[in-house]
């Protein structure tokens, strides 16, 4: 429900506010990389904006972890994204295939799909881009394009309660 309501869970920031949390932070911890993880900062053309001003605004190295699927479902965010010089996308694939995507994320198949795309498109464009899959869901070799990085699995009680919801649990698929 918080992404239906999420007004009520917390405050919005303008760009120019959480670029000046950044660099107050950065300052502080003499840290020159940001890194966006642990929740989706892609959701559209809104949110990408958002995110390219705050990049923009703070002008040092940004990792963006993503799971590509906007990307490759509207690459004109890919434009946004492309005219920034200090970002590394840091794509994030859960599945090897449609049907073991849409049983992992409980989002359509097609948005597998669409993570292929991206890869596709960054690389056009031009954008540093890593490729990291999780284990224990994804098998490297089954997938037709190159992988950087292999990670586990954090498993969170939310995770392992999501997972078990679609006949899951924490064993390979």
């Amino acid at each position: 429900m918080r992404n239906l309501n999420p007004d009520q869970f917390g405050e919005f920031f303008s760009p120019s506010e959480v670029a000046g949390k950044l660099l107050r932070l950065s300052k502080s911890r003499d840290c020159h990389q940001f890194r966006i993880s642990g929740a989706e900062p892609i959701l559209g053309e809104a949110s990408t904006l958002h995110l390219a001003d705050v990049i923009r605004r703070v002008d040092d190295n940004f990792i963006i972890e993503t799971n590509g699927v906007m990307l490759g479902a509207d690459p004109r965010l890919v434009d946004i994204l492309e005219s920034l010089p200090n970002i590394h996308i840091r794509l994030c694939i859960k599945a090897h295939d449609g049907t073991a995507f849409e049983k992992i994320t409980n989002a359509k198949s097609e948005g597998f799909s669409h993570q292929l795309k991206t890869v596709e498109t960054l690389r056009k464009a031009g954008i540093r881009h890593t490729i990291a899959v999780m284990q224990p869901f994804v098998d490297p070799n089954k997938l037709q394009i190159h992988v950087s990085e292999v990670e586990g699995l954090v498993s969170y009680a939310s995770t392992e309660r999501n997972l078990k919801l679609r006949g899951m649990g924490l064993r390979k698929i």
